[in-house]
Formats: C-alpha cells, sequence, structure tokens
C-alpha cells in the first residue's frame, strides 16, 4: 500500500514537472491581450490631453484678441468710432477707426496665420454703440469666441460701458 501511494506520488510530479517547464503560445497571447487591454486606454487618454491643450492654447490666443480690442475701443471717445464691420486680419498693426480723425487708431497683437479677427460697431440708441470683436479659427472651432459691449456717453458726459 505504501508503495503504490509513492509510485503515485512520483508518476504525478514526474507529469507535472512536465507541464511547468516554459510557456506555451497560449499563455503569451493572453499575457499580450492583458497588456493591450490595460495599455489602449492610457494611449487614448494621452491623445485626448494633447487635443484638450491645443484647444486650451487657441481659446486663450481668441480671448485675449478679443479683449485687446474691446479695451482699445473702450480707449476711444464715441465720436471717434466710425460704424460699420472691419475684417482686421491676423497681422500686428493698426487700424484707423475715422476717416475724419486719422489719429485715433487702435494697436493690437499679432494671432496666428489660420485665425479671422473681425470688429462690428453699431450704434444702439443716442450716443450708444455696441461693439462687438469676434475672433475665430477653422482649425479650433470649439475655441471660436464673440465679445460685445455697449459703449456711450451719459447725461453728464462720462464715458461708461454696459
Amino acid at each position: 500500500m505504501i508503495l503504490v501511494k509513492l509510485r503515485l506520488v512520483n508518476t504525478c510530479k514526474f507529469l507535472y514537472r512536465d507541464k511547468i517547464a516554459g510557456f506555451g503560445l497560449f499563455e503569451v497571447c493572453i499575457a499580450v491581450f492583458c497588456f493591450l487591454v490595460a495599455a489602449i486606454p492610457i494611449a487614448g487618454i494621452f491623445s485626448f490631453n494633447i487635443e484638450n491643450s491645443r484647444i486650451i492654447h487657441s481659446k486663450a490666443l481668441t480671448f485675449t484678441a478679443a479683449n485687446e480690442l474691446i479695451n482699445q475701443i473702450q480707449l476711444l471717445n464715441v465720436d471717434q468710432l466710425s460704424l460699420g464691420t472691419f475684417d482686421l486680419g491676423t497681422g500686428e498693426g493698426q487700424f484707423p477707426k475715422n476717416s475724419n480723425n486719422n489719429e485715433s487708431v487702435i494697436f493690437f497683437s499679432e494671432l496666428p496665420a489660420s485665425f479671422f479677427r473681425k470688429l462690428t460697431i453699431e450704434k444702439v440708441t443716442g450716443n450708444f454703440f455696441k461693439v462687438t470683436a469676434s475672433i475665430k479659427t477653422p482649425d479650433q472651432p470649439r475655441a471660436d469666441i464673440e465679445i460685445s459691449r455697449v459703449f456711450g456717453n451719459s447725461r453728464k458726459g462720462n464715458r461708461g460701458g454696459k
């Protein structure tokens, strides 16, 4: 009885030793599959972050350019504003607002070549004007921005914005 048990144990050890001798193709495929299941979402996160950083950079440029235009217009007198829509391009430089007064210029900084800068000035009522600065880019449409403000003279002659 003891001899039979010993022989069975030795046989089982021998068979078991043959099966754990190395990795087979099936085990390697399972390991590669597990690695890919973990790696693909991580790669997706990195590509998502790269795209988001481009959008955030474009939003920062458009917001800064639009605020720059609005702040420049805010410094002018209301009677110096010409009505209309003006395509300002992307380059840096100055833009005259009134053909009667060539000293009235606004200065703006340069934008990347794919951006569009537009300034619209409309008369609302009396001495109040609505100024709209819109900056657009075809590369990142989610970064497009349009800022509007109303400027004018109050009854006391002080300039204000709504």
